[in-house]
């Protein structure tokens, strides 16, 4: 638990303090339990941060191709058919697809890193 307050906030010396006094009498296991200490203090957010800029690239990346790539997605295909046939009949039909439903479409793309390979191994089975 310790351990992950030091993650999560800041150097809490009041307990280095209590693990020095402990290991009082053995400078070796008094010099191991500050660097350990110390030591995830400056990893925990250096691997935080490169998880967080990974996920960032990701996305980015993703987004990137998705506004380069001029293919439509099957949501917005079929409500620009239904516009057609709507308009076709004298209807207006006013659609757009939300901002979860880009966001849900986003994440799909960004953890489904096998395509679409899954939907055809299960039609194939």
């Amino acid at each position: 638990v310790t351990l992950f307050f030091f993650m999560i906030s800041t150097w809490m010396d009041p307990i280095v303090q209590v693990c020095e006094a402990v290991y009082a009498g053995h400078p070796v296991q008094r010099m191991a339990a500050l660097a350990f200490m110390l030591s995830f203090y400056v990893a925990s957010p250096l691997i935080a941060f490169n998880v967080f800029t990974a996920f960032s690239i990701d996305v980015y990346s993703k987004v990137k191709e998705q506004l380069d790539s001029g293919d439509e997605d099957p949501v917005a295909e079929n409500l620009s058919d239904l516009r057609v046939t709507l308009a076709e009949r004298g209807l207006v039909l006013r659609t757009a697809q939300s901002m979860d439903g880009n966001r849900s479409q986003m994440y799909k793309e960004i953890f489904d890193e096998d395509g679409d390979d899954d939907d055809e191994e299960e039609d194939s089975e």
